[in-house]
């Protein structure tokens, strides 16, 4: 990855939803599990684990809510795990975008690995909620892929985070933990989009990785998830 081919373009970005990603106020998706990805301590953020096909033809980063009792064993079973980095949730049924639009207290199961790869439920049928919507985004079939990387980032001050920015098949989904400045954010903006090379829409490697753009410095800490299996077709 070429430190010469890298820019940031910070997208603004106000509370709530702006018209680009809002959800449809009724969706004709039907209802469906939509297992996803959970990470963070400090807070607990989700990403939508999407395919290129309905219902599941969504990229969608949330910020939830858990009861203090589950999210200390949540917390606690990762401190236990340290070299396990990927922790899903498999929700009861619901419609996406209309969850999303019109959020409510839903159950999920949580899981340390994958719930549909050999993960094992360390909670069961608890109860969660969505504190925030950070990123929504229906996939176009009829957009083309992009040619770059680019990345979302986000998170709050102790814990920021980088997610793949998915655009079309074939593609990937990548879930990163850094360390970076927020503060170069603008005031009440939840993400900003950084293209990390304009040379290749590919995957980037975490290890022993920093990278300076202008006044942002950006430690790569651990890759907490990568998937292209999923977004093939």
């Amino acid at each position: 990855m070429k430190k010469t081919a890298l820019y940031i373009a910070f997208i603004l970005f106000s509370i709530g939803l702006n018209a680009q990603h809002e959800p449809k106020k009724m969706s004709a998706d039907k209802p469906s599990t939509h297992g996803m990805l959970i990470f963070g301590s400090d807070a607990v953020y989700a990403s939508h684990l999407p395919m290129f096909h309905s219902p599941h033809d969504y990229q969608v980063l949330l910020e939830l809510s858990l009861s203090a009792t589950d999210r200390q064993k949540y917390i606690e079973d990762k401190k236990q795990h340290p070299n396990v980095p990927t922790y899903t949730i498999a929700p009861e049924r619901f419609v996406l975008p209309d969850m999303l639009n019109h959020p409510k207290p839903f159950k999920v199961s949580l899981y340390r690995g994958h719930f549909e790869r050999g993960g094992i439920a360390i909670l069961n049928d608890i109860t969660v909620s969505i504190k925030e919507v950070l990123y929504f985004k229906k996939f176009n079939p009829n957009a083309p892929r992009e040619v770059v990387a680019n990345y979302i980032l986000f998170g709050d001050e102790k814990e920021q985070f980088l997610a793949h920015k998915i655009s079309n098949k074939p593609d990937f989904e990548q879930i990163i933990q850094v360390n970076s400045d927020l503060k170069m954010l603008p005031k009440n903006k939840k993400y900003a989009i950084l293209t990390l090379d304009n040379d290749s829409n590919a995957p980037i490697g975490v290890s022993g990785n920093v990278l300076t753009i202008d006044n942002l410095t950006i430690q790569f800490l651990e890759q907490l998830y990568l998937e292209f299996n999923d977004l093939k077709k």
